[in-house]
């Protein structure tokens, strides 16, 4: 059926209307704990399903159907995993209806800025460094934002509501630290003052991880300036190696018990809390590991990890919901057979990326950033299955659309 040039018209003024909405919510959701990225990208994914035509086979690509193999078999493995979920929407059903629409937002963000670039540019760059100073003056004025806007409550202990605000607002520290090469890009066509508000961007950050004692925070920043320094002058080999470091960060992963093991109980007193937390963590799933080396224990069977363990006079689960580890959690609850799939994945994503940089040469600093820091955070943070991190780290790569740049052929 032939759409007529109004029509088509119309709908692409309604996909240019959510991903902007998406890119306004993005700070917001962060600052409250990235809860709600997952939604906005959803929405705006699927407001790009019936808007734009549907993509054709050929046009997912070898990664698309690798990432599709190593979601089924998650899928696959929650049959024998000891967790029981309770929601008629499961997590394994979120998560791989959830991918589909984040990468339909991807296409959704595409097309957008091939109708409206540089007002969407002006958005994004508008709205995160907005994002970014009220994250600042919640962590340096405890928590003055958000007790504005969310008051404690007569049901509320002072002190939980406060735990929970920090481990929201580090997890706003995380998305930004992803944002670090986008918004070097995205300021690359803005002179002196792009490149003076690119540097207030990441003192900012480093401020924001400094008082929050996000040392995550610290490294991803770190990690992610000398990847796009590298990439400056290497940056074919720079992303093969960032893709090369991202894959032995899945596949030997086990090490991390193993290192974990090794320390001793003098030196582990001597760490901070949640360190000697992970060190615990991850000897704990390296045992859990070996019980199911291949097939591995199933979809969020760590949520029925319940053992405990004592440490300064206090309690604490060996397992705090996930392994703060990507590919233990892939290794504990895949097994070998997951942690191959994965990786295989992420070494055709980086292909991909490599590919993409040889088109558009402008891009090759941005994803380098954006990768080693999604290493940092991803290797020693966060689980594998967050749903809201998987839309952060699809909405911060997206932004590659916006960045200007001729590319000279199409990419991925």
């Amino acid at each position: 059926m032939q759409v007529s040039d109004q029509t088509r018209n119309l709908r692409s003024k309604a996909n240019l209307f959510f991903v902007g909405l998406a890119f306004i919510c993005l700070p917001l959701m962060a600052h409250a704990g990235g809860l709600g990225i997952a939604a906005v990208a959803a929405i705006a994914g699927f407001a790009a399903l019936i808007t734009l035509p549907l993509p054709k086979l050929r046009d997912i690509g070898t990664w698309g159907l690798a990432l599709t193999a190593f979601l089924a078999w998650a899928f696959i493995s929650a049959l024998w995993s000891p967790y029981e979920d309770p929601h008629t929407l499961s997590n394994p059903v979120k998560l791989f209806v959830g991918v589909g629409l984040f990468y339909a937002f991807d296409r959704g963000v595409k097309a957008a800025s091939l109708r409206s670039a540089r007002v969407l540019r002006t958005l994004v760059i508008g709205m995160l460094f907005a994002g970014l100073g009220l994250l600042l003056i919640d962590l340096l004025f405890p928590y003055a934002v958000t007790y504005w806007v969310d008051p404690i409550g007569a049901d509320e202990h002072p002190i939980n509501k406060a735990g929970d605000i920090l481990g929201n607002l580090g997890h706003a520290v995380a998305v930004y630290t992803l944002l670090v090469g986008f918004i070097v890009g995205l300021m690359s066509g803005r002179g002196r003052i792009g490149a003076m508000l690119s540097i207030i961007f990441v003192i900012g950050l480093l401020v924001a991880a400094i008082s929050h004692g996000l040392a995550v925070g610290i490294l991803g920043v770190l990690a992610a300036g000398a990847a796009m320094g590298l990439a400056k002058f290497w940056p074919r080999l720079t992303l093969i190696a960032l893709t090369t470091l991202g894959v032995l960060s899945i596949l030997a992963a086990p090490l991390m018990g193993f290192a974990a093991r090794a320390i001793g109980p003098d030196m582990k007193a001597k760490l901070p809390i949640s360190w000697e937390h992970r060190v615990e963590m991850w000897n704990y799933i390296l045992t859990k590991i070996a019980e199911r080396p291949v097939m591995g224990h199933g979809f969020d069977a760590v949520r029925t990890f319940n053992e405990m363990y004592i440490s300064r006079g206090l309690e604490f689960p060996y397992v705090s919901l996930h392994p703060h580890s990507a590919g233990l959690h892939i290794w504990v609850e895949t097994g070998l057979i997951g942690a191959i799939l994965a990786s295989i994945t992420l070494t055709l994503i980086g292909v991909g990326g490599v590919k993409t940089a040889r088109a558009r040469p402008e891009l090759a600093g941005p994803l380098a950033g954006f990768a080693a820091a999604a290493i940092v955070i991803c290797t020693v943070t966060f689980g594998v299955w967050q749903d809201w991190w998987w839309a952060s780290l699809v909405m911060v790569v997206s932004l590659r659309h916006f960045i200007p740049g001729k590319p000279k052929h199409l990419s991925m």
